[in-house]
């Protein structure tokens, strides 16, 4: 897809949207330089290069593992590369996964790590003994990195894949208990770890700060309350909910807050986006603050927020149970209801739900809910009249390709391009139709692209999405019009 919609990342591996965070590429250079001193040569610049280089490709690769294991279970990944190694969302699919599955998920990046640097331990065996010295130093720093990297990652710590599986497998034993166990070995393992580093590594600081922010992780665990039934914890919560059921819708309201307005939930929420500790908060709220509330307004409230932590933690259906619960003493707010009949498949319903909004302040949110609605039931037109703008009938239409909606995304593309004439609508349309296996219709919608100004080369060449259009004869007369 077009590379200027953020929200499909930077670029796509493998029909994998992936987003490179400028810190990604700070703390690499500074990685690789930290051994340079006031040695800057050219020799040691290159080697600062083959280490990023290095990091960039391995840790993708790793998170390229990840994300094949949970398309293998139905979901729709995203990943992100930041400052810490990298990261894979869920995305849009089953609610929540199992217990076997997360540890499938969680062990598949390291193993994928440990294939590369099989191969490139393969591969340096035919290596001449006087080879360039970057290509040994490459290959060294390939094997350390897939491989080390990899084992480390193993730990059985929280957050790190070792910790992630160890979850997952006691989860599966426990019936859905094997959060604060978990986090009792990550505390003791990290104990032991940075002993070793005291004693092994004197004034080895990095080891040391990973300990400390596993033990950080761990303790918030272990202060969350307990899973109510086998399934419910997926992840540690993102704060622990006090008895206090006013100090505990207090602390939800804020939690919501600092989670973004009603625009970036609303985005947040119709991309699907699963984050697991959010279905905890909810229910949470909805099964043991809610029956203790002092009045019917303090108990609507406690459902009208475990509704959105249900939205937020992808459980349209529990968002829809806490709605419902809260008649007939009070109904939803109208983007609240709008919202989870959206989630829950009810376009009709939530467009007239989004039109009962009035609130200013939720304007941006209600606009994205009725351009969906309108969209989901083939009225293309009028959603981006809805929209009132490019920018929220774009995302829409980003949020129906990431769903899978090739049909209606296309459409919608199509009446965006009409309406505003941008490029890269013409080009997420074509997206649209290769996806869908109209393969022709997808280059004759990529030739409107090229026509309206799309230039960039480089992402057309590597865009998964437009791989068969690719494969056609007649596409190379296209790309020799981009070509300088």
């Amino acid at each position: 897809m077009s590379q200027g919609d953020s929200i499909r990342g930077h670029f796509t591996l493998f029909g994998f949207p992936v987003r490179v965070h400028p810190l990604f590429w700070v703390i690499s250079l500074l990685f690789g330089a930290s051994g340079l001193g006031s040695t800057w040569t050219s020799e040691a610049l290159l080697a600062v290069g083959l280490w990023v280089l290095v990091v960039f490709v391995s840790i993708l690769w790793h998170e390229l593992g990840h994300a094949f294991a949970m398309r293998r279970f139905g979901y729709a990944p995203f990943i992100l590369l930041h400052g810490m190694g990298g990261a894979t969302a869920w995305g849009a699919g089953p609610a929540r996964p199992s217990p076997k599955v997360r540890v499938i998920v969680s062990l598949a990046g390291p193993f994928f790590g440990f294939a590369l640097g099989g191969v490139v331990f393969a591969a340096s065996l035919l290596i001449a003994e006087d080879a360039h010295w970057a290509v040994r130093q490459f290959v060294r720093a390939m094997i350390w990195v897939n491989v080390g990297w990899g084992a480390c990652n193993l730990v059985p710590m929280l957050p790190w894949d070792g910790g992630q599986a160890l979850h997952g497998a006691l989860d599966h034993f426990t019936g859905g208990k094997g959060l604060r166990p978990t986090a009792v070995i990550t505390i003791a393992t990290a104990a032991i770890i940075a002993g070793l580093v005291l004693w092994l590594l004197p004034g080895d600081f990095w080891p040391l700060l990973l300990c400390a922010l596993s033990v950080a992780i761990a303790v918030r665990a272990l202060r969350a309350p307990a899973p109510a039934a086998e399934g419910a914890a997926v992840d540690a919560p993102a704060t622990a909910a006090p008895d206090d059921p006013r100090e505990a819708l207090a602390q939800a309201r804020r939690m919501l807050e600092r989670a973004g307005d009603a625009k970036q939930l609303t985005q947040a929420i119709l991309w699907r986006g699963a984050a697991a500790e959010w279905g905890e908060v909810g229910q949470r709220l909805a099964e043991a603050v809610a029956p203790q509330a002092g009045s019917p307004t303090q108990r609507a409230l406690a459902l009208e927020l475990a509704a959105w932590c249900h939205l937020l933690g992808g459980d349209p259906r529990a968002a829809d149970e806490a709605a419902r619960r809260m008649r007939p003493t009070h109904d939803p707010s109208p983007i609240l209801a709008a919202l989870i009949a959206a989630a829950n498949g009810r376009a009709e319903e939530a467009l007239a739900a989004a039109r009962d909004a009035d609130d200013e302040a939720e304007a941006d949110a209600r606009r994205l809910l009725e351009a969906w609605a309108l969209a989901t039931l083939g009225r293309f037109e009028e959603a981006v009249d809805a929209a009132s703008e490019r920018a929220p009938a774009a995302f829409v239409d980003a949020a129906l390709f990431h769903a899978g909606a090739f049909d209606a995304a296309a459409a919608l593309g199509a009446a965006l391009f009409a309406r505003f004439g941008d490029a890269e609508d013409a080009y997420n349309t074509a997206c649209s139709h290769a996806r869908a296996g109209r393969i022709e219709e997808g280059l004759d919608w990529l030739a409107r692209a090229v026509d309206a100004g799309y230039d960039d080369l480089a992402h057309l060449e590597q865009d998964d999405d437009l791989a068969p259009v690719r494969a056609l004869e007649a596409y190379g007369a296209l790309r020799a019009r981009l070509e300088p």
